[in-house]
């Protein structure tokens, strides 16, 4: 019941947004540092929408995540529709994946 009242305002409690934020920044570098806090604390509210999120992301409280070669490879094959490259990746990797399954 809480759950679907919080789909349906389009709030998102500010201690989950930032514990979800570190989750994902942590799966680039552990070590980052920034600051989490004021992610949400200078609207004084328990609860985060997306024009909060727009707003803290603007004023750069998003930290700069370097990539790697490979990472930045990757997630331009990942949209198949990118490039003629892309797409052939995809059709490659689809066949492989029809091959080990047969």
């Amino acid at each position: 019941k809480c759950l679907e009242d919080q789909e349906k305002s389009h709030e998102v409690p500010v201690v989950l947004f930032r514990r979800v934020l570190r989750r994902f920044i942590d799966t680039f570098d552990p070590r980052m540092q920034f600051d989490l806090d004021a992610w949400g604390s200078r609207q004084n509210k328990f609860k985060m929408t997306w024009a909060d999120v727009r707003l803290s992301i603007e004023e750069g409280l998003l930290p700069m995540v370097p990539l790697t070669c490979p990472q930045r490879i990757f997630l331009t094959m990942e949209d198949f529709t990118s490039s003629n490259t892309a797409m052939l990746y995809y059709i490659v990797l689809n066949l492989a994946i029809v091959a080990n399954i047969g």
